[in-house]
């Protein structure tokens, strides 16, 4: 699959209370900032879990021991990988998004999750059309469990910080 430099198909997706549709379009730009967030191997490796895992943190049945990809099989991975956490963030958001901040967002749920997404406060604010509240919350996401115990994480705390910055963006 190539890559586009400029864009990608239009998401669209009905908007629960408006009745209009909202479109959002996957850019190179949203690529660039999760290659940026995550990291990209083109070799496959196995992750802190064990998992092998290769590209923008590509996991599945089709990553094996030794697989070599070029950029290019990188970048589509990852188009399919994210579609997910678009129809999230498309789904579950009911305002006007700038493009930094659905690229932000569609980030923070890569990472954390649709499940924590749903049930975060940053959503809640967000929703209520709390726009100023929303660059406090990423950092309330900085840590991880090591030995039962919640330990700040700096790359976490760093990648938050991107998200905000990209957030605050005109």
């Amino acid at each position: 699959m190539a890559v586009s430099q400029n864009a990608f198909p239009f998401i669209v997706f009905p908007h629960p209370f408006i009745g209009v549709r909202i479109t959002y379009q996957i850019t190179t730009r949203l690529l660039d900032f999760m290659v940026k967030v995550e990291g990209e191997r083109l070799v496959a490796y196995r992750d802190t879990n064990g998992t092998l895992t290769i590209g923008v943190v590509h996991t599945g049945l089709d990553v094996t021991p030794g697989l070599r990809i070029n950029s290019e099989t990188s970048r589509a991975l990852l188009l399919r990988d994210l579609a997910w956490a678009t129809n999230c963030v498309s789904k579950n958001v009911h305002v006007a998004l700038t493009e930094p901040q659905w690229i932000a967002l569609v980030s923070f749920v890569f990472k954390e999750g649709e499940h924590a997404f749903i049930a975060s406060t940053l959503l809640r604010l967000l929703n209520a059309g709390d726009y100023v509240s929303i660059p406090t919350q990423p950092m309330r996401w900085t840590k991880e469990t090591i030995n039962n115990r919640l330990v700040e994480n700096s790359g976490l705390a760093l990648r938050r910080r991107l998200e905000i910055s990209l957030w605050n963006e005109d």
